[in-house]
């Protein structure tokens, strides 16, 4: 029901963070890119949020935040 966002993304390469000052908006249907330069082990970390929304469907404030991490390798 577009309650989902992701906010403050490090790829793991030294590139700036994403999402750090709105957060963006996410569902089933929302693919996130980032280009890797150089190949090897990397940590995406990141918070992901859902937001709130009362009775009448507004959104009211953030229900639940949660830090992930995910490592992967680039060859």
């Amino acid at each position: 029901k577009g309650l989902f966002y992701i906010k403050d993304v490090d790829w793991g390469d030294g590139s700036p963070k994403e999402f750090t000052s709105e957060p963006e908006q996410i569902d089933e249907e929302k693919a996130l890119y980032h280009a890797y330069t150089k190949h090897g082990i990397f940590e995406v970390t990141g918070l992901i949020l859902r937001k709130k929304i009362d009775s009448a469907g507004d959104e009211v404030g953030v229900a639940h935040t949660k830090k992930f991490k995910l490592r992967m390798a680039i060859n």
